[in-house]
């Protein structure tokens, strides 16, 4: 027998229904078998035949689906009329068939072929699996590269690691003389201020993390003009009240939660 993605795929087998005065069209509970044969997983879903005989008769067979079967043999999770079929009245003591059904078949060929999706594999153990690429959404919209090369790990969000060979690309964001030079530390690790004609105040909104670093650099128009650092602390350095005309300058701090600044830790001018 197999497991596989959608019912239970037994042998062959048949039983009888065992419900005094037989089921109605619309019964889904209390349908109960006479006995269930040893090679069926009665804690697996599977597909019955209802009033079974070969060939079927379609006038009087239906295809019903259930969850699991109890130690009473009574059918759980019932939905009547599958496979194509419509609900009918069944006699007591009728034929109950376990046959491979169009459900199985097509169920089968669409595991085969990889049409079927959204399949839970309870503790699966794959051997040397080949997985160029895995979509990260029903939608196969986001489509995730796995590493090809042969020594190449994948990095954990959550997990610590160790990454060498990296190069992390800064966030810079560049702007012209904006006199309330406001700085998101959420999406900023350079700022670029440049051409400025106005007395300037740099502060920082966002939230920051604890030793997260920020470096700003600015350039005047060619006049020196007046410099505020609001939310900074200088830390062994002075921090410029007026730029130097004409030349770059950069001004290095780090965020400190516990005294809730940015220490200014460095400060260079172009010479």
């Amino acid at each position: 027998m197999a497991d596989y993605v959608g019912y239970y795929i037994p042998q062959f087998a048949t039983t009888t229904l065992d419900v005094a005065g037989g089921i109605t069209a619309a019964q889904t509970s209390d349908i109960k078998l006479t006995s269930v044969p040893s090679d069926i997983d009665i804690t697996k879903a599977g597909v019955l035949c209802l009033t079974y005989t070969n060939p079927i008769n379609t006038d009087d067979a239906e295809w019903i689906t259930y969850t699991s079967i109890d130690g009473t043999n009574t059918l759980a999770g019932v939905t009547r009329g599958a496979e194509g079929y419509t609900a009918k009245t069944h006699d007591n003591g009728c034929t109950v068939a376990w046959v491979i059904s169009k459900s199985h078949i097509n169920q089968t060929a669409d595991a085969l072929t990889g049409v079927t999706t959204g399949v839970a594999l309870s503790s699966p153990t794959l051997t040397t699996p080949v997985i160029p690429s895995l979509y990260q959404d029903s939608g196969k919209t986001k489509l995730m590269t796995v590493p090809n090369t042969a020594s190449d790990t994948l990095a954990a969000i959550a997990a610590t690691q160790t990454l060498t060979n990296k190069r992390i690309t800064q966030r810079v964001v560049t702007t012209t003389d904006d006199a309330t030079a406001v700085i998101d530390c959420a999406v900023t690790d350079q700022y670029e201020l440049s051409a400025i004609a106005n007395a300037t105040e740099f502060t920082v909104t966002g939230t920051p993390t604890d030793g997260q670093k920020l470096i700003i650099r600015y350039k005047d128009a060619g006049v020196a003009k007046g410099l505020t650092f609001t939310g900074f602390t200088a830390m062994g350095v002075t921090i410029p009240t007026t730029t130097t005309a004409g030349k770059w300058e950069y001004v290095g701090a780090i965020y400190n939660s516990a005294a809730t600044t940015w220490h200014v830790v460095a400060v260079g001018t172009e010479e």
